[in-house]
C-alpha cells in the first residue's frame, strides 16, 4: 500500500511522512522513473561530441538518472553531489553543464582524456561571455563526464578561445605563441621571395601567346561554319 502524505513515516521517526522522507522518496521515484540503461547509450565507440549531444538530449527530456550515469564515479563532478537524490535536488537549482543554446566549439582528444570548450549564442551586443570547459575520461564503457568549469571572459573572436584560458596547454597557444615571436617554418623560411620584374615578364610574355591562340581557335571554328554552310546550300532540296 503507498504511503499517505499524513500517515506515519515508515522510517519510524513518528513523523508524518510529508514532514519527513516524502521529498526523498518523491526523488528517488523520478531518478529511476529518468534512467535508462546507460551503457547502451554511450558505448566504447561513442565520440566526444556524440557524448555531448546525447548528454544534452537527456537534458532537455529531464533525465536526470541518465545524467548521473553518464558522470565519472569518483570524479571531481560526481563528488560534488551526496547521492543520486542529491544531485536530482542540485540539477533543480542551478545549471548543469551544456543545456540548449550552447555550441562545442574547441575539441582536444587524447587516449583516456577529452576536453570540450563550448560558447552560449547569447546577445552579441554583449560585452562578455561564459565559456564552459567539460573534461570527459573514457573507461571500459566509453566516455563519461569528470569535470566541468565556467569562465565569464571578455567577448572576442572565436578563434582566440581556447583551452589555455583553462590553464591547460594546447599546441595552438604554442604555435600563435611563436609565430608572435617571429618564427617561420623552415620549409617556408628559406624560400626566397619572387623577383616581382621577373613575374611581370613572364606575365606578359604568357598573354600574347595566349591572345594567338585564341584567335587561331576563333578562325578555325569560323572556317568550319562556313563549310557547313556551305554543304547545305549545296544539297538537293527534297
Amino acid at each position: 500500500m503507498q504511503v499517505q502524505r499524513n500517515d506515519p513515516c515508515p522510517c519510524g521517526s513518528k513523523l508524518k511522512f510529508k514532514n519527513c522522507c516524502m521529498q526523498k522518496t518523491q526523488v528517488e521515484e523520478r531518478m529511476k522513473r529518468s534512467t535508462s540503461d546507460v551503457n547502451s547509450l554511450i558505448t566504447p565507440s561513442t565520440s566526444p561530441y556524440s557524448f555531448w549531444k546525447r548528454w544534452n538530449a537527456s537534458m532537455s527530456r529531464g533525465q536526470f538518472g541518465n545524467l548521473y550515469e553518464m558522470t565519472l564515479e569518483g570524479s571531481p563532478f560526481r563528488n560534488a553531489f551526496e547521492s543520486r537524490e542529491a544531485f536530482y535536488v542540485s540539477a533543480q537549482r542551478r545549471a548543469l553543464p551544456g543545456g540548449s543554446g550552447k555550441e562545442v566549439i574547441k575539441i582536444k582528444v587524447d587516449e583516456t582524456q577529452a576536453l570540450l570548450l563550448t560558447l552560449p549564442e547569447d546577445d552579441q551586443r554583449k560585452t562578455h561571455t561564459v565559456l564552459e570547459s567539460l573534461r570527459l575520461e573514457r573507461g571500459v564503457n566509453g566516455w563519461r563526464l569528470a569535470q566541468s568549469e565556467r569562465l565569464e571572459v571578455p567577448r572576442m573572436p572565436r578563434a582566440q578561445y581556447g583551452f589555455e584560458l583553462f590553464g591547460v596547454e594546447s599546441l595552438e597557444q604554442t604555435h600563435r605563441e611563436r609565430v608572435a615571436t617571429g618564427w617561420q617554418r623552415e620549409d617556408l623560411a628559406d624560400r626566397p621571395e619572387p623577383d616581382k620584374d621577373a613575374v611581370e615578364s613572364e606575365q606578359q610574355a604568357i598573354e600574347p601567346h595566349g591572345q594567338v591562340e585564341a584567335a587561331e581557335q576563333l578562325e578555325s571554328t569560323l572556317a568550319l561554319n562556313s563549310d557547313e554552310l556551305a554543304q547545305v546550300s549545296d544539297a538537293p532540296n527534297e
